[in-house]
């Protein structure tokens, strides 16, 4: 796991239900190893913006095909590419489900020369608000 450039670990702080944000955490990454070859890498990148923050799982399988890139987020779609197990076609569709109720925005793409890349970016929390200092929002 990765912060930007650095190697140390950081919080990224989002107001949001922490159980479904571990659903879609937990979905990415299964994704990321099902679709990697045995041997392969699953990388986690994780970005601090001013008003967002950014999550990417970056696998090192074969990738998404442009006719399945647009259809990745459908409600039982399951993709022909080379997966070692096979889903139910819910768990992307899912996931963007629950990004979109907290208002971030999530996407898909591939990481050359081999890989696929999915991403979601949130709204971030102020910095001077955490758990510990609570803050309001609208």
């Amino acid at each position: 796991m990765s912060y930007g450039e650095s190697d140390f670990r950081r919080s990224l702080w989002v107001n949001g239900d922490a159980v479904q944000l571990q659903h879609v955490f937990a979905n990415l990454l299964t994704n990321g190893i099902n679709h990697s070859p045995r041997g392969g890498k699953v990388e986690i990148v994780m970005a601090s913006y001013s008003s967002y923050q950014v999550v990417k799982v970056i696998d090192s399988g074969l990738g998404i095909t442009a006719d399945e890139l647009p259809h990745l987020f459908e409600h039982f779609y399951q993709g022909n590419g080379d997966r070692q197990a096979k889903g139910s076609g819910l768990g992307l569709y899912l996931s963007r489900q629950i990004i979109d109720a907290h208002r971030g925005i999530i996407w898909a793409g591939n990481k050359f020369p081999q890989g696929a890349l999915f991403g979601f970016r949130l709204p971030a929390i102020p910095e001077k608000c955490n758990q510990f200092i609570p803050c309001e929002f609208s």
